[in-house]
């Protein structure tokens, strides 16, 4: 999947998208893992600006896929569920439940599935 782009400015404009990726890591490697999510929080916002609707929301799913397997890799059920209790009232203040279809969203019943693949990494490890 092709994900919008912002321009390019400055000596970045000059770097191969390879190249950047690399610089990025190794700043983001070398920084507090606080100071990762300010930065982030910080240039998410104009990153998103530049982007239509269907884009940002192509975005933001994109972003989630690939970052919330492997991290949520990291934490046992215990953990997982200390998370998800910490983000509830997050969730529940930034999306419009009214609005929300979860039958429907939760037709595949992923939250099955999700036990399953935690139960098969436990007795794996």
């Amino acid at each position: 999947m092709a994900l919008p782009t912002q321009g390019t400015v400055g000596a970045m404009g000059a770097l191969t998208p390879n190249a950047k990726q690399r610089l990025l890591r190794w700043l983001a490697l070398r920084m507090a893992p606080q100071d990762l999510a300010n930065m982030v929080g910080e240039f998410l916002p104009s990153i998103l600006e530049g982007m239509s609707r269907a884009a940002r929301i192509d975005f933001l799913r994109h972003l989630a896929e690939t970052a919330l397997p492997p991290t949520m890799a990291a934490l046992d059920r215990e953990s997982r569920a200390t998370l998800m209790n910490t983000l509830l009232p997050l969730l529940v203040r930034e999306f419009p439940l009214s609005e929300l279809d979860l039958l429907t969203a939760l037709e595949e019943d992923p939250l099955r599935a999700d036990d399953r693949s935690l139960e098969h990494r436990q007795t794996e490890g």
